[in-house]
């Protein structure tokens, strides 16, 4: 039962409400042992479903009795149509009132660690929104904020009505579901199916969750309806009333109730001739009942009722006295007399008995009468000092009028959302307040805002569409660059820079000593258009010869600008002490923490990659990916893992150059080609590595996607090199010459920057007999590898010359390349040098030093991951005579890249949790990398880390 009803025939008596529990005994004992469980560590999501009356509420109340008395922490929160409007309304329902009351030592445990992320949530003072922690941030702070709860004392988490949930409370419930296993925490939520919901997709996923369990109670059958039916009108019904109840009611436990007691009021018998009477009556059982009850109410009361019904649920009396304009005696005296005729479930905070009780008095009243009292009740809240978002959620349902007070307001509240890191909320303020509409000087500011707003939650084309408006209303775009640089970012992501250039072009001109730093960043943005496309290639000249790097410092506009000048001294391959600077430079700068801005450093960690300084190229992608992470930029979070893995990669690190390719969402990020094109080769050149060509192929079939051509270099070189391997020599030059016009035609000289398509197509002409050209290629590649100076670079021609030219001079070119990789950390070129070399020698009949030489390159092959190599240098070793060597995993090389920095970090005596916490996974995670850890290196305990990393690191941990 969900609606206590009255039995009584006088509105002034009062009675208990029914205590009957019916036919959900299964619901509950299940309840009981997801209980149990919980409080043993296994943490679980249930979702109880079921259309309004159904008696999910009474079922969660039956959770929260049996977790009180299992001494529980219980945390309550509950939807209202209004609260879907309120960002983080539901999260701050759960843990505003329990952090409030907590002692200042046990808030500042609860709010620990990561959970600090989610603090300003709960902090009288907004953010200030410049630096504020955006989504991402604010859900993995959450989820640390329930987490050091249920560590601390086993915890029931309770949202009823979780249909009128708002989207960024419904995200973090997401999150937290999926993330739930081996906490003391047990997640209960009540909701109608989710069609019904405001947020279908979420509540869905919720509802679909594969580790959750789903309780759907039924109707009530005959006998219950009948017992009911007994009970509450003091009579044993007839079998036809008993039938005509169900039918009207459709065994729904709320309904039923309500047509019992309008029944009960009526004086009506349960007898057969009332049967027709009751089946007429059944679907207006409870409108009829409200609209009965206030008629014998003062008009104060239905007053109140109004004023309660326009603010919603638990909501403070005084507030509603002052909607509703009555004294605190008179709204006090009021709420009583609602209360005892159960249309409130109490007089303060203001409650509904039931959610349908408050949808039949707002039905009741018109659009006007409530959109007036929408109005009121925002200016009330804005004059009690609430914060403005309170107020935009009863603005953003009202009737759009021209009002500058809405505009206002739902921009002060599309502000706050940012700064609280709930974007999606600032998109739906802004939204509404555009069609309000706004006046013509205020319209600029709010599409502007909501671009802004639409790109932090992935909405490029909305984005770009608001902003183009924005910008057409300028009369010159040197009056607001911010805007300017908000477009040309939006239409980056679409890939239709061109449309954008002249414009950056002509603000970066005319801010030039106005605001540096944004010229800077329009500049590098400007050049970062060009720099893919041959057409457009001679700006990034004229740009470039504007620039002074001297003069470049700190700031976001400045680190840029140097990353970008940094990159194009690498793409040129002459001067790598001078582009190592500029990288070094736009690294040092401080300009990380800028998230939008993130995309655009990805040229200083590659510069570095390229040059061969690995470890400073992995701590910058390191700190670029740690901030992304913070400030929930998933473009950025996508890019920065990507780049890491091409990096991985060159060091031969494949295990860990999986973890940063594999994830990428494509599905997420569907419309930015470009990503799926990089992440198509990055993953193509792994598996090739692993011997799974026709997985390959399959990445690199068919056409390059439409992106610009100087994104395609790596796609079109690692499309070579699988057709090279599966046996299409022809092809593979084919797409090695077209890399080449594309780098020839952007300035790309250098071999390491998808450069080495002479070496790629050398090997392919070298199978086609075409000796002289293959040597010509593969000579004029070591030689600008040379002028670059990178040992990868340089060890990697040799080895390809080597072959080209086989015999004595290509035997003493694979021996310089071996030379060369051994002094990198370039392992797997290392490798493949060795057993080129091993080979060519067995072949020369120097099979002793074969040997040696092809055993080193299986170990090393091996460490790597690479299968390919290994069986090849196997084959090879075979054809000397000796026995194939079998290379078993052991210790430090048997583990992955996420074990190994658990591994590290656990041997640097930080907790599970510290780990957990560091690493954006959850403890039970953190348990189970150890447990692998300890059986693969054979010790039995984390103080045994220290040790055995210690003595067996090889190689570096990844970053």
């Amino acid at each position: 039962m969900t609606l206590p009803v009255p039995l009584e025939q006088s509105e002034s008596s009062q009675t208990v409400a029914p205590t009957l529990l019916l036919e959900r005994e299964a619901e509950v004992a299940a309840l009981q042992a997801l209980l149990d469980a919980a409080r043993g560590g296994d943490g679980r999501l249930v979702v109880v479903e079921g259309s309004a009356g159904i008696g999910k509420t009474r079922l969660l109340s039956e959770a929260r009795q049996l977790a009180r008395q299992a001494d529980f922490e219980v945390l309550t929160a509950r939807g209202g149509e209004l609260e879907g409007e309120f960002a983080f309304g539901i999260v701050r329902q759960l843990f505003e009132a329990p952090l409030a009351i907590a002692a200042p030592k046990v808030r500042a445990e609860l709010l620990g660690g990561a959970a600090e992320l989610s603090a300003s949530l709960f902090a009288s003072a907004p953010d200030s929104g410049e630096g504020a922690e955006s989504s991402f941030a604010k859900l993995h702070g959450l989820y640390w904020l329930a987490a050091n709860f249920a560590l601390r004392t086993p915890t029931l988490l309770v949202v009823d009505d979780l249909h009128w949930a708002d989207e960024p409370s419904l995200r973090w419930l997401v999150y937290l579901a999926h993330r739930i296993e081996g906490l003391p925490l047990l997640v209960l939520l009540g909701t109608r199916p989710a069609e019904q919901s405001n947020a279908p997709s979420l509540v869905a996923e919720l509802l679909g969750d594969s580790a959750g369990v789903a309780i759907r109670p039924g109707s009530l059958g005959y006998a219950s309806v009948a017992t009911l039916a007994r009970e509450r009108m003091e009579a044993e019904p007839d079998p036809d009333f008993t039938a005509a109840l169900h039918s009207a009611s459709g065994g729904n436990p709320l309904f039923l109730v309500a047509l019992l007691d309008a029944l009960s009021r009526e004086r009506i018998r349960p007898t057969s001739d009332q049967s027709p009477y009751v089946l007429e009556l059944g679907p207006q059982a409870v409108s009829r009942g409200v609209a009965s009850r206030l008629g014998h109410l003062p008009l104060d009361a239905t007053a109140l009722l109004r004023a309660a019904a326009i603010l919603g649920d638990r909501t403070a009396l005084s507030l509603a006295a002052t909607l509703a304009d009555l004294e605190p005696g008179a709204a006090l005296s009021a709420a009583g007399a609602l209360v005892r005729v159960d249309l409130l479930g109490q007089e303060n905070p203001l409650e509904f008995t039931h959610p349908v009780v408050r949808t039949a008095v707002l039905e009741a009243m018109g659009v006007e009468e409530r959109t007036h009292a929408q109005r009121h009740a925002a200016e009330i809240l804005l004059e009690r000092g609430e914060p403005a978002e309170h107020a935009a959620t009863y603005l953003v349902r009202a009737v759009p009028a021209a009002d500058p007070f809405v505009v206002t307001t739902l921009r002060h509240a599309g502000a706050r959302s940012i700064g609280k890191g709930a974007a999606e909320a600032a998109v739906a303020y802004l939204q509404r307040a555009l069609q309000e509409p706004p006046g013509t000087a205020e319209r600029l500011d709010v599409l502007f805002e909501l671009g802004v707003a639409e790109l932090k939650t992935g909405l490029a084309a909305d984005a770009s569409e608001h902003l183009r408006h924005a910008v057409e209303q300028l009369e010159a775009a040197t009056e607001r660059p911010e805007i300017v640089l908000a477009y040309a970012y939006a239409i980056a992501l679409l890939g239709s820079q061109r449309e954008s250039l002249e414009l950056m072009r002509s603000t970066s001109d005319g801010i030039r000593e106005q605001n540096r730093d944004l010229h800077w960043r329009i500049e590098a943005r400007l050049i970062t258009a060009c720099q893919f496309e041959p057409e457009l290639y001679p700006i990034v000249a004229d740009r470039l010869a504007l620039v002074r790097t001297e003069e470049l410092g700190g700031g976001v506009g400045a680190g840029m600008l140097l990353a970008t000048a940094a990159a194009q001294q690498a793409r040129r391959g002459v001067a790598r002490a001078e582009a190592v600077d500029l990288a070094e430079r736009a690294i040092a700068n401080g300009a990380f923490d800028e998230a939008d801005e993130l995309v655009f450093f990805i040229a200083a960690p590659f510069t570095l990659t390229v040059a061969g300084r690995f470890e400073e190229a992995a701590e910058a992608f390191g700190r670029a990916i740690a901030s992304a992470r913070r400030q929930g930029n998933l473009l950025n979070l996508a890019a920065l893992p990507l780049y890491r893995g091409f990096l991985r990669l060159q060091l031969g690190d494949l295990l860990a150059a999986e973890e940063d390719i594999r994830p990428f969402d494509d599905v997420v990020f569907e419309d930015v080609a470009t990503f799926r094109t990089y992440r198509a080769g990055f993953l193509a050149e792994l598996l090739l590595e692993r011997g799974e060509i026709e997985a390959a192929e399959r990445l690199v079939a068919g056409q390059v996607g439409d992106v610009p051509p100087g994104h395609t270099l790596h796609f079109l070189l690692t499309r070579a090199r699988t057709r090279l391997e599966s046996g299409r020599p022809e092809q593979a030059a084919a797409d090695c010459f077209a890399a080449g016009s594309v780098a020839d035609s952007l300035g790309i000289e250098n071999p390491a920057v998808y450069g080495w398509w002479r070496s790629q197509a050398a090997l392919a002409l070298r199978q086609l007999g075409r000796q002289d050209e293959a040597r010509r290629l593969a000579t004029e590649e070591l030689d600008l590898s040379r002028r670059w100076g990178a040992e990868r670079a340089i060890g990697v021609s040799l080895r390809v010359l080597g072959l080209v030219e086989a015999g004595r001079s290509g035997e003493q070119r694979l021996r310089e390349a071996v030379e060369v990789l051994a002094g990198s950390q370039a392992r797997l070129e290392h490798a493949r040098a060795l057993v080129d070399l091993g080979a060519a020698l067995r072949r020369g009949n120097g099979r002793s030093e074969a040997r040696q030489l092809l055993r080193e390159g299986i170990e090393l092959a091996h460490r790597c991951g690479a299968t390919t190599l290994t069986e090849r240098a196997n084959d090879e070793l075979a054809a000397t005579g000796a026995h194939r060597r079998t290379v078993l995993l052991s210790g430090l090389d048997e583990l992955t890249a996420s074990e190994r920095r658990v591994a590290q970090m656990a041997a640097e005596e930080r907790s599970n949790k510290e780990i957990a916490q560091a690493l954006f996974v959850t403890v039970k995670t953190v348990e189970q990398h150890l447990g692998r850890v300890y059986r693969k290196l054979g010790i039995s305990s984390r103080r045994q880390l220290a040790g055995e990393l210690g003595v067996r690191a090889g190689s570096p941990v990844p970053a």
